[in-house]
């Protein structure tokens, strides 16, 4: 259940923010978006940030094709670090501009952007969206 409570409030925060920026709409892993040209692979971040509609009904109703701005994926103690780092991979390698990893054990989130180093941001660090999240 920390699971899922971590994802909430990542998501609550990022609808907050949406809000306040009047850009963008956030959804949880009970949505997905296909990766790659062949649509081979539907997957479904913890938490999803993104700016491809601008009403409700814009919203793909099942999953889009459209890759999110951004993508929180929380650490689960099943996890393995291989699987993890594949996932972060493709969304990268698939038009993800932002992927944050939180570890809530570790009380930190690594941030991964295409094309450059991992940064990771401690507890009590601030977590910002760059150019494509701005504010």
């Amino acid at each position: 259940q920390q699971h899922g409570a971590v994802a909430a409030l990542a998501a609550f925060e990022l609808q907050l923010y949406a809000r306040v920026a009047r850009n963008g709409y956030v959804v949880t892993n009970d949505s997905g978006v296909e990766l790659g040209a062949k649509a081979e692979s539907v997957l479904g971040p913890d938490v999803a940030y993104f700016t491809a509609a601008t009403t409700f009904n814009d919203i793909h109703p099942k999953w889009g094709v459209v890759p999110p701005v951004l993508a929180v994926e929380v650490a689960s103690p099943n996890d393995r670090a291989g699987r993890v780092n594949a996932k972060i991979r493709e969304y990268l390698d698939n038009g993800v501009k932002i992927v944050w990893h939180v570890d809530y054990e570790e009380r930190n989130v690594t941030v991964y952007r295409p094309n450059t180093q991992f940064v990771v941001v401690p507890e009590g660090g601030e977590l910002t969206g760059g150019d494509d999240l701005p504010g």
